[in-house]
């Protein structure tokens, strides 16, 4: 059970099966409130985990946000799941993201020792247009079973995203943004594990009714191609609603044949201070279950 809880709760799409260890975290509060579908949603900290060509899109030049998550029942309270996320766009056609996840499960009986994962990401972006750009990711993995098996892994990314401008209220847009995630290499020290590769396609519309009211809508879908027990379709909607630029009331819903969710969130940002709730949904027992997700970052 522990072992399947691990490898469930280490999965930013959550389809990963108990074989595989690790994957890469989304501990974006403000991305899971909004069904996880972030490939082409823009206004995070966190690019690394949704789409690196993200920040050459953003309003800020500079974001940075930390992360934190608490899980429901017994067993799953003893999880720790904390992350930081950042970006810093240069020259209107450069940006640098950084992003980091820190995974651990209860201690074991017999060693006293916490198996976890830690994952370090780094990415570059560039406007290739005005209306497009490309990112890659790179990805350092490190999976520590708390026995005797520690395990590390390099990954990356390739992200694009392109923002088609509306006639429908001034400075309205749509994104659309792909990317294809975890190609890398097998893990080193243990070939029976695998990176979960995958290829994610969405898009969202931004609409700024009024000076005072935004509304954004984002739907994405992808598919999981390794390893095999969690193969298959996956995918999210998601709607935030902006008031005076100073609250934010957020929902989505994702599906994955591993486990399916819904989510609702609020966010709060003061000056240059963004604070993001999320509370996901889902049916008692898997790892979804009355999960809540804190964020709480700076953008200049």
């Amino acid at each position: 059970m522990r072992r399947v809880l691990l490898a469930l709760l280490a999965s930013a799409a959550w389809t990963v099966a108990s074989a595989q260890d690790f994957s890469p975290v989304c501990i974006d509060a403000r991305t899971t409130a909004m069904g996880n579908a972030g490939v082409a949603t823009t206004g995070s900290a966190y690019p690394t985990f949704n789409n690196a060509a993200a920040p050459l899109f953003e309003y800020q030049s500079i974001q940075a946000s930390f992360s934190y998550s608490l899980f429901s029942g017994d067993e799953l309270g003893k999880y720790r799941l904390m992350g930081a996320g950042a970006y810093v766009r240069l020259y209107e056609r450069h940006a640098i993201s950084f992003g980091t996840r820190l995974f651990y499960a209860p201690r074991l009986e017999d060693t006293g020792r916490r198996p976890g994962e830690k994952a370090f990401d780094l990415a570059y972006g560039y406007r290739v247009s005005g209306n497009t750009a490309l990112a890659v990711t790179l990805r350092y993995i490190h999976a520590d079973d708390g026995i005797s098996r520690k395990s590390d892994a390099l990954g990356f990314d390739v992200g694009v995203m392109s923002r088609i401008p509306l006639a429908i209220f001034e400075g309205s847009a749509v994104n659309i943004g792909a990317k294809i995630s975890n190609v890398g290499f097998n893990w080193w020290k243990d070939a029976d594990c695998v990176q979960p590769l995958s290829l994610i396609a969405g898009s969202s519309l931004f609409l700024p009714v009024r000076d005072s009211h935004w509304v954004e809508t984002t739907a994405q879908v992808g598919y999981c191609f390794l390893p095999d027990a969690a193969s298959g379709l996956f995918g999210g909607v998601g709607f935030e609603y902006t008031l005076m630029q100073l609250l934010r009331f957020r929902c989505g819903g994702y599906f994955s044949k591993m486990c399916s969710y819904g989510s609702i969130g609020l966010g709060v940002r003061f000056f240059h201070i963004q604070f993001d709730v999320s509370y996901s949904m889902a049916k008692k027992g898997l790892p979804m279950s009355n999960v809540v997700q804190f964020n709480a970052g700076l953008d200049f």
